[in-house]
């Protein structure tokens, strides 16, 4: 399978709080993982630590594996409730997967139903219970009343079945250990 070829970014990514609260390298480390050809339509990469560190001559695995962590985190201090901010990233090192955890509504992937059938048949191949929890509640975010296509709203119906049954939870319910959903985010909303 080729990988993709662009990576869509917002210029109302300079305006969104949770993004400039990250440092300089944090916020390259996510614009990286945004733009690798091999991060699927549902948002997941393979962790490559050392992989990613030869990116640039001044940039180590330890520096990486730092700015995992602060991407990980859902705000300056890593408070989980704090104002309701959620992490840009979700890192799970025992399966060595990482999901950019708004890359469905953000790129619009939902809204085509061709690539949100690519979204759900990566997902079968995502090991990692937490991020798949997190990948629910993500799917339980997006704004389907805005979506003019049944199908996409159909594929997302059996996307979210998928991982339920998958999870083991009850149809609806949010998984245990992941952020309780947000209703319908508007446009404006950029990476939270």
């Amino acid at each position: 399978m080729a990988g993709r070829k662009e990576a869509r970014i917002f210029a109302s990514i300079w305006r969104d709080k949770t993004f400039l609260e990250r440092s300089a390298r944090e916020q390259r480390m996510y614009l990286f993982l945004l733009s690798q050809p091999d991060l699927s339509f549902c948002g997941v990469i393979s962790l490559r630590m050392r992989r990613w560190a030869r990116s640039a001559v001044d940039l180590t695995a330890a520096q990486v594996q730092e700015d995992l962590e602060g991407l990980a985190k859902t705000g300056p201090t890593g408070e989980a409730e704090e104002e309701g901010k959620r992490p840009l990233i979700v890192v799970d090192e025992d399966t060595e997967e990482v999901l950019l955890r708004s890359f469905i509504r953000r790129d619009r992937v939902w809204k085509s139903p061709n690539l949100l059938k690519s979204a759900r048949e990566a997902a079968t191949l995502v090991e990692s219970p937490k991020i798949l929890a997190e990948l629910l509640a993500e799917l339980h975010r997006l704004p389907v009343a805005e979506s003019n296509s049944s199908e996409a709203r159909q594929v997302l119906r059996a996307f979210i079945t998928d991982i339920e049954a998958r999870l083991g939870v009850e149809r609806g319910t949010p998984p245990k250990g992941s952020s309780a959903p947000k209703p319908n985010p508007s446009e404006a909303e950029c990476l939270g």
